[in-house]
């Protein structure tokens, strides 16, 4: 009996070891994207808790867990795309288009930290120097 249950125990985790290199063999393609969808979040959480401290905003465990209930919902959206993308329609290049909403998502949300702790509207700023660079002014 205790032969079977060892056998049993050897052959779930063969299956479960074949079955994550699947999923990540299958994932591969799209390793790309769910990295730098994470490296976005990481840098919101990261310019948030800074944000955090420096208004003495309490950080708490609540708000902590909701980066990691949104990095979670981000990646699933990208793989489902994905899917999508390759089984169904092909023509349509859905997984890079939700990953740039996502980023840009994030983006706004690192903006909005980073005024909060600077006072400094980054892409106004870039807006503006890009203005000056257009009317030719951007050498001075």
């Amino acid at each position: 009996m205790n032969q079977l249950a060892s056998l049993l125990k050897t052959n779930v985790i063969n299956l479960l070891a074949k079955s994550g290199a699947l999923v990540l063999a299958f994932l591969v393609p799209i390793h790309e994207l769910l990295i730098a969808v994470g490296v976005f979040v990481a840098c919101d959480l990261a310019t948030g808790l800074y944000k955090a401290y420096k208004t003495k905003d309490p950080i708490t465990s609540s708000r902590l867990r909701s980066t990691v209930s949104k990095l979670l919902a981000y990646q699933f959206a990208i793989i489902l795309c994905y899917v999508l993308e390759k089984y169904m329609i092909p023509d349509v290049p859905a997984t890079k288009i939700v990953a740039t909403l996502i980023s840009g998502t994030e983006l706004v949300s690192i903006n909005e930290n980073l005024y909060a702790i600077t006072g400094l509207d980054v892409f106004k700023a870039i807006m503006a120097k890009l203005e000056l660079f257009k009317l030719g002014k951007g050498n001075e």
